[in-house]
């Protein structure tokens, strides 16, 4: 399940940016790929994807912090960082010191800015419906494929008649679960993956989702309360990222290990019951939003490798 991947809603969620310089190592420790003395020296950078970050090691130092914890790439490169960007507001004790700037996660611009009734007619669906939005990540969950379509079995009558789903499953098993809710009578959007996916959260009442940070920055910067199951595995930050949501009252966390169809169920009708509840919940979703995270992280790169730090080398 989920292939050990760690990607969002709309592909990497390693769009890590991290801008590696060389600079003295400190405490007189030599650095891998350090400066040979003499040598021409250089302004070069490059960008992370993934959970392993890459680039020439050049003077002065710019890191990326995506996920709530740092993977083991950015754990080793910190080292070179005079700043590390962060995506969300969340102290650590794993920065050592390096100065930490908020910028939030760049996404693409178009997600926010879909209106609900454009949502509807594009994806065939009603606008009035409340509508539950399942998504695992690029590659899609096996686990929250079948919690989805074990809780859809046991809606009532009324409930399958006035909910609707849009489920993005991944590569694997779209046409059984398009069989399955069809079965159920349920209205809804099932697909391997979609290219507008501000569709599908301009028209969300409620997600059922992974946390990855890319998903995390999305639901944000679109205000979408959510259910998060995280993934386990992946030295667990999905957990970590899903615990500071709750931390927030943005999502409700269930654990893959206690998270059972009855339980997910059990928290779908009773948020999308509550519209005070979920109201709450998408405002202080939206507050975690950064839609400026271009353009701040573009600045911080400016800053930190502007010409004239070499020249006060």
């Amino acid at each position: 399940d989920d292939q050990g991947a760690d990607f969002g809603a709309t592909g990497l969620q390693g769009r890590m940016h991290a801008l590696h310089h060389r600079r003295p190592f400190g405490h007189g420790h030599a650095r891998p790929g350090a400066a040979v003395e003499g040598a021409p020296r250089r302004r070069d950078g490059g960008l992370g994807g993934g959970r392993v970050a890459q680039g020439r090691v050049a003077d002065d130092g710019l890191g990326g912090r995506i996920d709530d914890r740092l993977g083991r790439a950015n754990r080793w490169l910190r080292f070179w960082a005079d700043e590390i960007a962060i995506s969300f507001d969340q102290p650590s004790d794993e920065l050592d010191g390096t100065a930490a700037v908020l910028t939030g996660l760049p996404i693409r611009r178009v997600i926010g800015t879909a209106n609900r009734r454009e949502a509807a007619a594009a994806l065939g669906l009603d606008a009035n419906a409340p509508t539950v939005l399942a998504l695992g990540g690029s590659q899609g969950s096996q686990v929250l494929n079948r919690l989805m379509l074990e809780a859809a079995s046991r809606l009532t009558p009324l409930e399958r008649r006035d909910w609707q789903i849009i489920h993005l499953t991944g590569s694997a098993g779209h046409r059984a679960v398009q069989a399955a809710y069809a079965q159920a009578g349920l209205r809804c959007r099932v697909a391997p993956h979609l290219d507008r996916m501000e569709w599908a959260y301009a028209l969300a009442d409620l997600a059922v989702a992974r946390c990855g940070a890319s998903t995390m920055a999305e639901l944000a910067r679109c205000g979408v309360p959510a259910v998060v199951i995280p993934y386990p595995y992946a030295s667990g930050h999905q957990r970590d990222n899903a615990k500071l949501l709750e931390s927030h009252g943005a999502a409700v966390r269930l654990e893959e290990h206690d998270a059972t169809p009855g339980r997910l169920l059990e928290q779908l009708r009773r948020l999308l019951a509550d519209p005070s509840q979920r109201q709450q919940m998408r405002a202080r979703m939206a507050g975690l939003a950064r839609p400026d995270a271009a353009e701040q992280l573009a600045s911080m790169i400016a800053r930190v490798a502007r010409p004239e730090r070499h020249d006060e080398d």
